[in-house]
């Protein structure tokens, strides 16, 4: 039997364990050509599924009531019916809350065997190729530039703000807890702004008297706002996610667009899957910043699927830092850090497998 998380209905707000089911379905061991059977060891928490929960349009469709949990994993193959895929082998892809996936190969990506599985999921993963494509690519930060990046001590922000501190720049990152504000300062970036207990535009123009060139937007709203007064003529926006609407009723309202017309900004929003092409590069660069010891990673664990909302949880509220959601029945938790803004660092769910179910 496999055991998985199931969505029961719509989260109002910030998730809750009533909004997932646990359930076993039957093991379908026989494979099509092309297949392999994955045992999930690692589930991501990304503020994306918060998004697909919630029944928002976006790249790609809501979950379905009663389906598995999308969720981007890491597992060993137990099975396959493809000769370059051995048992053995580590693979991520779209695996879900779940103990096994049954999954094509052309939907999966091998994993080094001389590099930690869960690192495939933070910075050689979705979360690092997202700082990199925003930083390098599309926010083009060179030295001296002022970077500023928003929820700097999560997944995403976290990887940002040293991809732009290797860059040269002068790295000002914005995040909510005085805790989050230490580990920043820790990293040796110029600036760290507490959200919760200071004005983000007076202290961004202390801070930056001739402006931004450059702001990674995870968040939206009344941030953007704070960035956009501050902002240089012809600075640069790069648009990757909006936590501060995901999951509510009402978007939070932006009220200085009218400054991205007379500053000349330009805005550029986007998602990693359409920059595949960079993926290589992405990798060979972090990987090499990672070996230099100038990249410092840290992993917000959830232990059980059961807890995994709880993680999406903290992504909400700003709350994750080196925590471990275990087992299935707690990957709710995993979506309430998300949710919550409780996460610091990458925020991850651990799969404990059980006994099998004849």
């Amino acid at each position: 039997m496999n055991k998985r998380v199931v969505l029961k209905q719509r989260p109002k707000g910030v998730p809750q364990k009533e909004d997932f089911e646990v359930n076993f379905e039957s093991l379908h061991l026989n494979l099509k050509q092309g297949e392999i059977l994955v045992k999930v060891e690692w589930i991501s928490a990304d503020p994306t599924q918060l998004v697909w929960i919630s029944g928002m349009r976006s790249y790609m469709p809501p979950i379905k009531l009663g389906d598995t949990v999308r969720a981007l994993g890491v597992g060993i193959i137990v099975n396959s019916h493809s000769p370059g895929y051995k048992v053995g082998t580590y693979v991520s892809g779209l695996l879900g809350w779940q103990e096994y996936c049954k999954i094509h190969v052309s939907q999966v990506e091998k994993i080094p065997s001389s590099v930690k599985p869960s690192l495939y999921l933070g910075i050689f993963g979705m979360t690092g190729l997202t700082a990199y494509v925003s930083v390098r690519l599309l926010g083009k930060a060179q030295k001296k530039q002022v970077v500023v990046i928003s929820t700097a001590a999560g997944a995403v922000g976290s990887v940002a703000v040293q991809v732009a501190k290797a860059q040269g720049c002068k790295v000002i990152g914005i995040t909510g807890s005085d805790e989050k504000v230490q580990w920043l300062k820790d990293l040796g970036i110029y600036g760290v702004i507490n959200y919760k207990t200071e004005n983000v535009a007076s202290v961004l123009k202390s801070m930056c008297p001739e402006g931004i060139d450059m702001y990674l937007d995870n968040v939206g709203g009344e941030m953007l706002d704070a960035v956009l007064m501050n902002a240089k003529k012809g600075s640069r926006m790069i648009l990757c996610g909006a936590i501060q609407s995901y999951g509510l009723k009402k978007a939070q309202p932006v009220y200085m667009y009218p400054l991205v017309i007379s500053k000349s900004i330009k805005m550029k929003g986007f998602i990693i899957n359409d920059y595949q092409d960079k993926y290589e590069e992405a990798i060979s660069y972090l990987s090499k910043l990672y070996k230099k010891g100038e990249l410092i990673y840290k992993e917000d664990v959830v232990e059980g699927l059961e807890n995994a909302y709880q993680a999406l949880q903290k992504l909400a509220t700003g709350g994750n830092q080196e925590d471990v959601v275990e087992g299935l029945e707690n990957a709710y938790q995993a979506l309430q850090k998300l949710a919550t803004g409780g996460n610091q660092g990458k925020m991850l769910v651990r799969v404990l497998h059980e006994a099998p179910k004849l």
